[in-house]
């Protein structure tokens, strides 16, 4: 079970939830966590472009658009991590802003 879990809610960000993720694995390298991007039903290629790249990440899909709230409180009822770590997927963190969670 990871000690953080950081739950990302995305609707067709492409390119910038990529981008969201990789800042994410970076900024957390070494610490125990998870990510868990959450698509609200995008018509996009967002997902597609998650599961073709190398970066670690669990992704599930909503079926149909529920909105942001709703996805990110789906995020956090499937995860396991004792510190829940909320981001939207166009925002991307700065360098060490959540590794100081893990330590919470």
């Amino acid at each position: 079970m990871p000690r953080l879990s950081i739950i990302i809610a995305s609707h067709n960000e492409g390119d910038l939830l990529l981008k969201t993720v990789q800042s994410c694995t970076d900024t957390c390298r070494g610490l125990d966590f998870e990510v868990l991007v959450v698509d609200d039903a995008s018509t996009d290629d967002s997902i597609e472009r998650l599961e073709h790249s190398p970066l670690d990440v669990r992704v599930h899909q909503l079926e149909s658009r529920q909105g942001l709230s709703p996805s990110k409180d789906f995020g956090a009822s499937i995860t396991s991590g004792d510190v829940l770590f909320f981001l939207d997927a166009h925002c991307k963190p700065e360098p060490g802003a959540i590794g100081g969670l893990e330590r919470c």
